[in-house]
């Protein structure tokens, strides 16, 4: 008999969780989709179904009959099975080896933990030995699969060909390199530029000092896309060039973001997301919980954790910074803060006054991508409150290596010396630079060498004289310093599958220390020879030498145990004086402009992306399936655009818009975003590459050069910064299909989301389950005798979990941020199939774990008006109440597991009992029983 659920209702608090406008508003396409397991469309009729199987038998006979015919003589492959004769030390086929690893990352490096397989990396996880290990994000848990990318950079490509470039030998790049040598050496350097990222590496740094010192007029220049400046500037200018600051969290009880996204995109010098967490808990050091203020233009993930939030366009962030500033006692910043709104003092005030009573144990932090000016009031500020010594560490490193930024490479391209431009930027220069077609048209007038180094064949490598497939990080040696200075080593898991090489092997090729590629055995060599001694590694001995030089010497035990850990215990810079020079700030704010936007003149925020970074990660399809935390888009980007903007130009979800900034346009579509502050543009940069293959520019034949996938923002920029003014948009009447999954697999009439303050808690721990409905877990019912259930006084017979083993997950959502790294780990560890934008949109997504984004919003009348005494209604406003709720709703995330493990339908139903519930709770397949 089918049972008849009893649900209870949702807690009358007047507060109301919502995933979409959709359901907020009730709108009829929302309602018709809630009784429908896929979107409409793709559930067939019963009649529909019985045609499919008679076609589907009807094309597999004819099929099957066609294959006797014509593969009678055909006989099945031969496939022979390898004895491991030969073992290889602590390898045991079948049982996994674990290596410590750092992933290099924009300033810094993320520690990991490496599963491998038979030699072969399958999995990664966080360090937790490393002083700034732990958790990881989504890039470095996908990162495993970029390894093993069939559309990766395979080998040495040289301009000229039927198709613009034809592969070449290692042979010929050696040639290349040593002509490069000779002419740097005549010039010393001066018709020579090396092009690196923001990258920590001590060894190559050590590289680029030698390199310049053999060539003393070769230049040194350093670019990244989403890097910006603006930070390194502020701390030289008040802290000096050797001290870097490193935020403590566990240390920071009241925390102001600017527009910093430090639990989600912004890359921040320490371990935001692990020491924030901690202190969101009951068990939280001192028994008090940390408060989190965030000031931004659209939510983002740290956003929809704060505790208080206030949508603010990015223009006005500097602003905001100098309000702060100047409540604080910092004069420079008066000026600058009379130009603040009235709303936004308002809101500032309580905030400021907060901070000051935390004083040392507060931080304030501000966007890496703004300039000197908001990162300058931001570390005066902090040296106000006290923080610096407490909240913000300060440490001292070394005397950093001089480099020049891309508008000096400009100047030394337009000066017409530079005969070859060699870079190892990890971004895409001719893509993602500004006026990066201007740029590359620099390069090609003035007829210099471009030399690519890079994992794809993107832009910058079509472009290039020369390209040079680049080694993986699981397939090189190399080393970083983590945000305090540790020494951590990259170490390979497996040797290159495709030849490729590190920049180490870059820069040691141009000192003559070693060659590019692998060198074919000699024609005439004696096979009955002896094998010659295998040649360390270049790299690996670059990092031998510097490890030599960070730890003392070069001790054998304690680079062995290096290796272990992943790190050098004891290398981390020493403590620095906490002294700032507040009276640089007049200088970097003196050319602050402030531009607020307005209806006919947009601003343009130009934001990373949660699934490609900054474009480098787009042939990764864990990263493109996987929701973006906020919107839930999938496999493109697109315009957001808050309520009220949205409204006003008439707008539905997906349409196109044609935005405009001076003599740029871009063709976009458009989504409403919740929280999203009016007359402001948000767009994720990275989309919009060509000829990347399918996954990442939707290209299903090599034919398709003009196929992409997304929507290139790059376009629009034409300066450092990422926060455009004067936009205009224009409203075209074509809708882009948009892969959504906000309003996927929506529970009707259930309670789905629990929440209450801490107060609540301490009086009812409970309250969690006394809200939504029961139980809906099926009885455990099984053909077989034996232990069935859970143990009660109707079941003697079922496991005994007070005294066998329970096996379970929670979740706790006061520390859960929503930003889906699980489902890309999910993905990875039991490797979990993508299905694409098109059986997204299909509802058909195949990934374990769901991530679902909750707006919250009080209900008009729930609020007792003081002046009347009466609750009000939508009668009592003459504004939308709809879009007045979108303007700053509440956002909170739920993690929705598959729970398959405590239950598994797969036990009550498999005829040959392969799968069954072992005794400590959880789902066992016996694969050899199964039949498929």
């Amino acid at each position: 008999m089918k049972r008849i659920w009893h649900h209870p209702e949702e807690p009358a608090t007047g507060k109301r969780y919502w995933r979409s406008t959709g359901e907020l508003e009730q709108r009829s396409e929302f309602l018709n989709n809630l009784g429908v397991e896929f979107p409409a469309g793709d559930t067939l009729t019963e009649e529909e179904r019985e045609n499919s199987r008679r076609e589907f038998l009807k094309v597999m006979g004819a099929a099957t009959g066609l294959m006797g015919l014509g593969l009678a003589s055909c006989r099945r492959p031969s496939l022979k099975i390898m004895p491991y004769t030969d073992h290889v030390e602590w390898v045991i086929p079948g049982k996994p080896l674990l290596y410590a690893t750092s992933m290099p990352r924009a300033g810094g490096c993320t520690p990991l933990v490496v599963t491998t397989h038979e030699g072969r990396p399958t999995h990664v996880q966080g360090n937790p030995l490393h002083p700034f290990g732990g958790g990881v994000d989504a890039f470095a848990q996908a990162s495993v699969l970029d390894l093993y990318d069939p559309e990766r950079s395979q080998r040495p490509l040289v301009a000229g060909g039927k198709s613009g470039q034809s592969s070449v030998g290692w042979g010929r790049v050696r040639k290349v390199f040593k002509k490069i040598q000779e002419e740097a050496a005549k010039s010393q350097g001066s018709d020579l530029a090396i092009l690196v990222g923001d990258s920590s590496s001590p060894s190559l740094e050590r590289l680029l000092r030698e390199l310049k010192t053999k060539f003393p007029k070769v230049g040194l220049y350093r670019y990244e896309a989403l890097s910006g400046t603006g930070a390194v500037k502020a701390q030289q200018a008040l802290m000096g060039a050797r001290t870097r600051s490193v935020v403590r969290f566990s240390q920071a009880k009241r925390i102001l973001a600017l527009d910093c996204d430090f639990l989600g995109l912004d890359p921040v010098a320490g371990e935001a997301i692990k020491e924030f967490s901690k202190q969101r808990s009951l068990d939280a050091p001192g028994g008090e919980m940390n408060r989190l203020y965030a000031v931004e233009n659209r939510f983002t993930v740290t956003g929809g954790m704060a505790d208080h939030r206030k949508p603010l366009a990015a223009s006005l962030i500097p602003v905001a910074a100098a309000v702060v500033a100047a409540e604080l006692g910092v004069a420079e910043a008066q000026a600058l803060a009379k130009a603040a709104p009235a709303s936004l003092k308002e809101w500032l005030a309580p905030v400021v006054a907060d901070l000051k009573e935390a004083g040392g144990n507060a931080a304030i932090l501000a966007g890496s991508r703004y300039g000197a000016e908001v990162h300058a009031l931001v570390a005066a500020a902090n040296a106000q409150l006290g923080a610096f010594g407490k909240s913000i560490q300060l440490v001292q490193g070394p005397e950093p290596l001089a480099l020049g930024n891309l508008a000096d490479l400009q100047k030394a391209l337009a000066g017409g010396t530079l005969k070859t431009l060699v870079s190892l930027t990890p971004s895409n220069l001719l893509f993602d630079a500004p006026q990066a077609a201007e740029l590359g048209s620099l390069i090609r007038s003035q007829k210099v060498a471009l030399i690519h180094h890079g994992l794809s064949v993107n832009h910058t490598a079509r472009a290039a004289t020369l390209h040079l497939p680049a080694a993986h990080y699981l397939e090189a040696w190399g080393d970083v310093r983590a945000a305090d200075g540790t020494y951590s080593v990259v170490q390979p898991m497996i040797e290159p599958l495709y030849d490729g090489v590190s920049e180490l092997h870059v820069i040691q090729s141009l000192l003559g220390k070693t060659s590019l590629g692998p060198v074919a055995p000699a024609a005439d060599a004696d096979p009955a020879a002896a094998p010659a001694e295998p040649k360390d590694d270049a790299g690996y001995t670059a990092v031998r030498e510097t490890f030599a030089a960070t730890a003392g010497g070069l001790d054998e035990t304690k680079w062995n145990y290096t290796l272990r850990d992943g790190f050098l215990k004891g290398s981390a810079y020493p403590a620095a004086q906490a002294v700032a020079n507040t009276s640089a700030v007049a200088a970097l704010i003196a050319n602050a402009k402030v531009t607020p936007p307005e209806a006919n003149a947009y601003e343009v925020v130009l934001v990373p992306s949660s699934h490609v970074w900054d474009g480098r990660h787009i042939g990764n399809a864990w990263l493109q399936e996987a929701p973006d935390p906020i919107t839930r888009l999938t496999w493109d980007n697109a315009a957001l655009l808050g309520a009220r903007t949205f409204r006003d130009l008439g707008l539905e979800q997906g349409q196109m818009i044609k935005i405009t900034v001076g003599d740029q346009t871009l063709r976009v579509p458009a989504i409403e975003a919740p929280g999203h502050v009016a007359h402001s543009i948000t767009l994720e940069v990275g989309y919009g590459q060509h000829g990347l293959g399918y996954v990442a520019s939707n290209q299903s034949k090599a034919s398709d050069k003009d196929a992409q996938r997304g929507f290139d923002a790059y376009r629009l920029r034409k300066s450092d910064g990422f926060v455009l003014h004067g936009a205009q948009i224009e409203v075209t009447e074509d809708v882009y299909p948009l892969a959504v999954t906000q309003d996927q697999n929506t529970m009707e009439g259930r309670a789905v989301y629990r929440e209450g303050t801490l107060e609540e808690f301490s009086h009812q721990p409970d309250f969690a389950q006394k809200t939504g409905m029961d139980g809906h877990i099926p009885p455990n019912i099984s053909f077989y005798k034996g232990q069935v259930g859970v143990k009660s006084a109707d079941n003697p017979a079922g496991f005994d979990y007070e005294r066998d083993h329970q096996w379970g997950m929670t979740i706790d959502l006061s520390k859960c941020i929503g930003c889906t790294s699980c489902i890309v780990a999910c993905q990875s560890e039991n490797n979990i199939p993508v299905v694409g934008k098109d059986q997204v949109q299909r509802g058909r997504v195949m990934q374990w774990i769901r991530m679902d984004r909750y707006f919250a919003t009080y209900e008009w009348g729930t609020e007792v008006d003081p002046e009347t005494g009466k609750l009000p209604t939508s009668d009592d406003v003459n504004i939308d109440p709809t879009a007045d709720q979108l303007e700053n709703p509440e956002m909170v995330m739920q993690p929705v597991a598959c729970q398959q493990c405590e239950s598994a339908p797969c036990e009550t139903v498999c005829p040959v009992n392969a799968t069954v519930h072992t005794e400590e709770g959880l789902n066992a397949m016996a694969y050899n029983r199964c039949i498929g």
